[in-house]
C-alpha cells in the first residue's frame, strides 16, 4: 500500500487545497483495472479524470480504494503525461486524517468530470455552483468516501456553517455517470456531440468533415 505522510499530506493541490477521487466498483464481472482504463475516444476512463484535475491546476491527487488495485497503479505509473502526484489509499482513517486541516474536495469516481466542475469545486470562498457543487460536513466524510465505494447514491445533506468543518463534493451531472458497460459509449457520443460532430448529414460525414473529424479525434486523445 502506498502510504501518505503524516505530517505533509501529498494531496495538497492549489491554493492548499486536498482532493480525493474515491474509485467506486465496477459491475461484478469487470476488474478494477479493466473499468478505469477502458477508453472513451481513445483515453481511459481514470486518466481522463486525472487530466481533467491537472487543466484545473491539481498537483497532487489521493486516489482512495477499499481494496489494492496493483494492476491499476501500474498502467498510472507508465503515464508520461501525469504531471500530478499520485498517493494510493486503501485506508480511510488515512485519508480522512491527511485531509483534514485543509479544504478538501471529493469527486465521484463514478463519473466523468469536467475542468469546469472541478475548478468550481475547488473554489471554497464564494457560494458555489449549486448545480455542481455541495459543500457537506467533515463529520460525513467517511461515510461519503463509503457510499461512493459502494457504487450508492450519496445523501446531500446541508453542511453547517463552520467552515473549517467544509468539504466540496463533486457527485458529477446525471449523464456523465458511468454505471453499465454501455455508458462508455454514450460518453463516447458525448465527447463526440459536444465537439461538434453530430450532424448527420451524408456529405457532413463522409467528404466535408472528414478532416475536421480526425483534427478532432486527436485533440480529444490529447490530455494537454
Amino acid at each position: 500500500m502506498h502510504k501518505i505522510d503524516s505530517n505533509i499530506p501529498v494531496s495538497i493541490a492549489s491554493e492548499n487545497t486536498c482532493v480525493v477521487l474515491p474509485l467506486s466498483r465496477p459491475p461484478s464481472n469487470w476488474s478494477m483495472v479493466d473499468w478505469y482504463w477502458k477508453k472513451i475516444c481513445g483515453i481511459p476512463f481514470l486518466l481522463r479524470n486525472i487530466f481533467s484535475l491537472q487543466r484545473s491546476g491539481v498537483n497532487s491527487l489521493i486516489i482512495y480504494s477499499n481494496t489494492e488495485n496493483t494492476a491499476l497503479h501500474k498502467k498510472l505509473f507508465k503515464e508520461n503525461k501525469l504531471t500530478l502526484k499520485l498517493t494510493f489509499e486503501t485506508n480511510i482513517t488515512e485519508v480522512v486524517r491527511a485531509t483534514k486541516n485543509y479544504p478538501t474536495l471529493i469527486l465521484n469516481g463514478g463519473a466523468l468530470h469536467t475542468k469546469q466542475e472541478i475548478e468550481s469545486g475547488m473554489n471554497f470562498t464564494n457560494q458555489p455552483d449549486e448545480a455542481l457543487v455541495y459543500p457537506i460536513d467533515r463529520t460525513i466524510m467517511t461515510e461519503t468516501l463509503n457510499q461512493i465505494i459502494m457504487g450508492n447514491k450519496v445523501s446531500l445533506t446541508p453542511s453547517s456553517d463552520n467552515q473549517e468543518s467544509l468539504i466540496n463534493f463533486l457527485p458529477g451531472k446525471n449523464d456523465s455517470h458511468i454505471n453499465k458497460p454501455e455508458d462508455f459509449f454514450i460518453q463516447h457520443k458525448n465527447l463526440l456531440q459536444g465537439s461538434g460532430l453530430s450532424n448527420d448529414s451524408f456529405m457532413d460525414k463522409t467528404i466535408t468533415r472528414f478532416f475536421s473529424r480526425q483534427l478532432t479525434r486527436f485533440f480529444l486523445k490529447t490530455p494537454l
